[in-house]
């Protein structure tokens, strides 16, 4: 499987920390962190990531009606799952999306993200 898509394992038993279940490369958790490392630092470098994960990503989930899940992200050509995850398109293609955007197109000053990737409007002012 290719370096940059994203994966991280997490643990079935806190207590043995035994390796589980791989997070998807649909799992938008890694391009966030990325999308915000760029806008933070203005480093090219992060969009150089960013590009090569993307096209890790739809190399491994790609089909021709849409992206799909797959059985394990261990396995170079993973068999794809008759399924796509709904954070796949309302937040990961999101933070792609805004990673190759410009800058102007939202505003860390004046937006702030949700967890769901959904921007609102930072209020003005003093907040009491």
């Amino acid at each position: 499987m290719p370096p940059d898509m994203g994966l991280r394992q997490i643990p079935r038993n806190k207590d043995t920390l035994t390796p589980g279940p791989l997070v998807s490369p649909h799992s938008p958790e890694a391009i966030e962190s990325v999308w915000y490392m760029y806008r933070i630092t203005g480093n090219p470098e992060w969009m150089e990531k960013g590009w090569r994960m993307w096209k890790s990503v739809i190399e491994a989930v790609r089909t021709d009606v849409g992206h799909s899940a797959i059985h394990d992200v261990m396995v170079e050509k993973s068999p794809l799952k008759d399924s796509m995850e709904s954070f796949w398109i309302a937040e990961t293609l999101k933070y792609f999306y805004l990673l190759f955007a410009t800058p102007d197109t939202i505003s860390l000053d004046e937006w702030v993200l949700n967890t769901e990737a959904h921007p609102f409007r930072r209020p003005k002012g003093e907040i009491v």
